[in-house]
């Protein structure tokens, strides 16, 4: 696992000035190295209680045509539209750990996952990957289909 607050990894962010005062709020020095790089550590998978329910406004329009000069054939179109609140996600572990040091601020549910020995090593002592709502999903696209039976 590879520690974003690692003075190596401060330069991967697309931010890396915000990466770094983010990991220096954690508690963190600057210039942090993790003193077990390549260690595996714990990831804590399960359940979340804390998960609210997902809520979709959803729609369909489609048509069907089946032209009289061609018996046999059949064209359809469908458009669809579905916006999802508090959509349900499960991040990855190296995910969890970007969004904890690249959000504005360390106050982020990204955060709350992620245990540190500090003010110890620092070092991440475990991650919690359980299912999180996202803020929102939204997906729109067009189906067609054309047959002709034989």
């Amino acid at each position: 696992m590879v520690d974003p607050c690692d003075n190596l990894q401060i330069g991967a962010s697309a931010n890396p000035a915000l990466r770094a005062a983010n990991c220096l709020a954690l508690g963190l020095p600057g210039g942090w190295v993790d003193p077990n790089p390549g260690v595996t550590k714990q990831v804590i998978t399960g359940g979340n209680p804390d998960l609210s329910a997902e809520e979709s406004d959803s729609w369909t329009l489609g048509a069907i045509l089946q032209p009289a000069f061609a018996e046999r054939l059949r064209i359809s179109a469908d458009y669809w539209s579905i916006d999802l609140t508090d959509a349900i996600s499960q991040q990855s572990v190296a995910e969890i750990l970007a969004n904890c040091v690249d959000s504005a601020s360390i106050a982020n549910d990204f955060c709350a996952l992620v245990q540190r020995d500090v003010p110890g090593t620092g070092e991440i002592i475990a991650v919690s990957n359980l299912p999180v709502n996202i803020d929102q999903l939204r997906t729109r696209g067009t189906d067609v289909q054309v047959a002709y039976d034989f």
